[in-house]
């Protein structure tokens, strides 16, 4: 005899957890930044969804992220570098890298590490 607990409520979670791990491992294992933002938001939006409000809200679902372009110079030995990476990416990956998907998720490495910016920012 199942213990009640082992039920639809706590299974719904434990799914959820567990696509939420195969997200993180995603991301440790390199996967495109801007693709993993895409199906780390479409993977919130189906855990959030319930079945009271399947009915209430239509099934298409819009995940626009808004991009801003930039222009600057980088050292040609940087940039060579660059095209390296990008080639090591996409072959191990085996999808198409952009020299903005590296410097998206580079740049967002280095917030994420600056403790003496991310205390700046808390300020400003």
């Amino acid at each position: 005899m199942k213990a009640r607990f082992y039920g639809g409520w706590i299974d719904e979670k434990r799914r959820a957890a567990r696509k939420l791990f195969k997200l993180i491992v995603l991301f440790r294992n390199g996967v495109n930044f801007n693709e993993f933002e895409e199906e780390k938001m479409s993977e919130l939006n189906e855990v959030k969804t319930t079945k009271e409000t399947k009915n209430e809200m239509p099934i298409l679902q819009l995940n626009r992220l808004s991009y801003a372009k930039i222009n600057g110079k980088i050292l040609e030995a940087t940039n060579f570098k660059l095209e390296k990476y990008i080639a090591y990416a996409s072959e191990r990956m085996k999808t198409e890298i952009t020299s903005g998907d590296v410097i998206e998720h580079g740049l967002k490495l280095l917030f994420d590490r600056d403790t003496g910016f991310k205390d700046w920012l808390k300020n400003n």
